[in-house]
């Protein structure tokens, strides 16, 4: 069905980005497919049967699993933010361990519309020190220069790594 066929697109992009930590979809009640009921406990969902696919990779594979803690204000900011502001969102780096080491990670998370309605959100999960290598190509003007803010003014990328992690410009 429509699920398994996301499911393969999403495992896709996941496999062929390295560079990604994990990207995920969260749908709102129904709004997938409208057949949650079916769904309800089955693998790779929870108990709600919503369409809340999360891949990552672990040990040079992608893993599948579902989004956690979703309806939950802080532990979902996440999921969240997006839904209710209906704007993409950067959020605060968090420390998730790969490999033995810390690594500064951050969520990109993408309200997904229908009828100018949020039915849902995409969010890809990134290394800060990959955000910053995209950041630190982008040229704006002739002398100008990228820096990424999340909206509560963290710093996640700016040309002068010293200020990496301040809040404010």
């Amino acid at each position: 069905g429509e699920r398994s066929n996301m499911v393969t697109v999403l495992r896709s992009i996941l496999e062929n980005n390295e560079a990604y930590h994990g990207l995920w979809l969260g749908f709102e009640p129904n709004a997938f497919d409208g057949e949650d009921l079916i769904y309800r406990s089955s693998a790779d969902h929870d108990h709600t049967g919503r369409f809340i696919p999360h891949f990552y990779w672990e040990d040079g594979q992608v893993k599948q699993a579902y989004l956690m803690d979703y309806d939950d204000e802080e532990l979902g900011a996440y999921y969240q933010l997006a839904l209710h502001s209906g704007k993409a969102q950067i959020l605060e780096p968090f420390s998730y361990e790969i490999g033995g080491k810390d690594v500064a990670m951050t969520t990109i998370a993408i309200p997904i519309k229908l009828d100018n309605r949020v039915v849902g959100v995409a969010g890809i999960d990134l290394s800060t020190e990959y955000l910053g290598e995209i950041t630190s190509h982008l040229k704006v003007f002739e002398n100008g220069f990228g820096r990424l803010m999340t909206e509560k003014g963290f710093m996640v990328y700016h040309p002068q790594s010293e200020r990496i992690g301040a809040v404010g410009e």
